[in-house]
């Protein structure tokens, strides 16, 4: 997926000012619950979906290596993804530095819900070695390039 789409769900959880110094965006609670094989923490956070405030809460925990070394290669996919691009670069690191701070002090997420609409949630995490057959763009199809 190209970096910039990624980016989207990044933005719901850290809020930045014009100047690029970014914040988390959510309110973490006492409450823990157990989510497949993994204790996690919910954390709530508001993001604005057509003008209007949906709270979403996600559930975060520390419990699985592999899904925290994930969140570190997508990080570092996503910067490849933006390049050198000035127009997103410096807000890119700001909000990747807040992001790290909270799977430090949180984990990944686990398990995310929108109340009364939609729950996602992971049910396993494995380490694959992928052919490289795998990253090549089937016959018939061509590359997309978003820029």
């Amino acid at each position: 997926m190209d970096g910039r789409m990624l980016l989207v769900g990044f933005f719901m959880l850290v809020e930045c000012d014009k100047e690029g110094k970014c914040k988390p965006k959510f309110k973490p609670t006492k409450e823990k619950k157990r989510v497949g094989k993994w204790l996690a923490r919910k954390v709530i956070v508001k993001v604005n979906m057509f003008g209007k405030e949906v709270p979403q809460n996600l559930w975060l925990s520390k419990g699985s290596s592999l899904l925290l070394r994930a969140e570190k290669i997508n990080e570092k996919n996503i910067l490849k993804a933006v390049g050198n691009d000035p127009q997103y670069t410096a807000y890119i690191k700001q909000v990747l530095k807040v992001l790290r701070g909270i799977r430090n002090k949180y984990g990944a997420v686990v398990m995310s819900e929108v109340p009364g609409k939609s729950v996602e949630v992971v049910k396993s995490v494995r380490s694959l070695d992928l052919p490289e057959s795998f990253f090549k763009v089937p016959k018939g199809y061509k590359e997309f390039k978003n820029l």
